[in-house]
């Protein structure tokens, strides 16, 4: 009888000490989820976190909602992922923070990481081949927008910077592609059509014909 006292009591004071921080917990959760702002929304999942001590997710909700500051982001989404709980989207907004904290190299890391592992590609495909065509890395950029292709093949984004790769070596097929995105897109169909009319004519020299389409694309 004395035993079971003794446990009734032992469970009346953890309840006791848990109590107030798990009703401050879901009152901040309460305040996250109904913010209008992500930046406040962001600081209240934060601290519903520590008080919530087993919701590891809440850190990557609060870290994918920073949009101002990368560093925070970044403290918010490894401390997410050092408690097991960051998802592939997590992990793409990662890489986001990263890039927007000029740490390029770390970004294509977790960027790759998801590409290798078929996740969340729609989203990290077009991240991955703007980021290697500004390096110039032309066969890593045509490999992922094969891959972009394949799962989305109308993508007047895909399509046009597929034809814009191939445009000074496969005229054909450069202009097979930009035209989908000509026939998609009103409001860049003009600059594409011009585009696409320097890529066609045959009869002009081949110096003539890249100085144009280097016009189309900078109008």
């Amino acid at each position: 009888m004395k035993f079971t006292q003794n446990i009734l009591f032992l469970l009346f004071l953890i309840l006791l000490i848990l109590i107030p921080p798990i009703y401050t917990g879901m009152r901040y959760l309460f305040l996250a989820k109904n913010s209008s702002e992500d930046a406040t929304a962001s600081h209240y999942y934060e601290k519903a976190a520590i008080f919530l001590f087993w919701r590891n997710d809440l850190y990557e909700k609060a870290g994918i909602l920073e949009k101002h500051d990368p560093a925070r982001a970044i403290n918010l989404l490894q401390k997410s992922r050092n408690r097991g709980s960051l998802s592939p989207a997590g992990q793409l907004y990662l890489g986001d923070a990263y890039q927007s904290s000029a740490q390029t190299g770390l970004a294509i890391a977790e960027w790759e990481t998801l590409y290798q592992n078929s996740q969340e590609l729609t989203r990290v495909c077009p991240r991955l081949a703007t980021i290697y065509h500004a390096q110039a890395q032309f066969i890593h950029e045509m490999d992922i927008l094969k891959k972009w292709l394949s799962l989305e093949p109308q993508n007047p984004d895909a399509n046009q910077s597929m034809g814009i790769l191939l445009a000074a070596d496969a005229k054909k097929e450069a202009v097979e592609y930009l035209q989908r995105t000509a026939d998609q897109s009103a409001t860049s169909a003009l600059r594409l059509r011009r585009l696409i009319s320097a890529l066609s004519d045959s009869n002009e020299d081949e110096a003539y014909r890249l100085t144009r389409s280097a016009q189309a694309l900078a109008d």
